[in-house]
């Protein structure tokens, strides 16, 4: 029912995107959607820094971390915030 999509872009360049669906109607606070904008900016710097650097791995490596960070943002939201 409702999803939150959030570009990241590294070197003004599209590179990933962070999509969350929910089965519910509203399932994110206001601060959690800046805690999730703040996690993609951090992320399009990790690509600046180091990913960039070989594209082969980029895309995996952008996936892996993305869902690490998602997962243990979502376990942990409570104190995160």
């Amino acid at each position: 029912q409702s999803e939150i999509v959030i570009p990241i872009h590294a070197d003004g360049e599209f590179v990933a995107q962070l999509d969350i669906d929910s089965h519910t109607r509203d399932p994110f606070s206001q601060g959690e959607v800046v805690f999730l904008q703040r996690l993609c900016t951090r992320l399009a710097q990790l690509w600046n820094e180091t990913i960039s650097r070989d594209r082969s791995v980029g895309g995996a490596v952008m996936v892996i971390v993305g869902v690490y960070l998602v997962w243990f943002y979502l376990s942990t939201s409570t104190t995160l915030l």
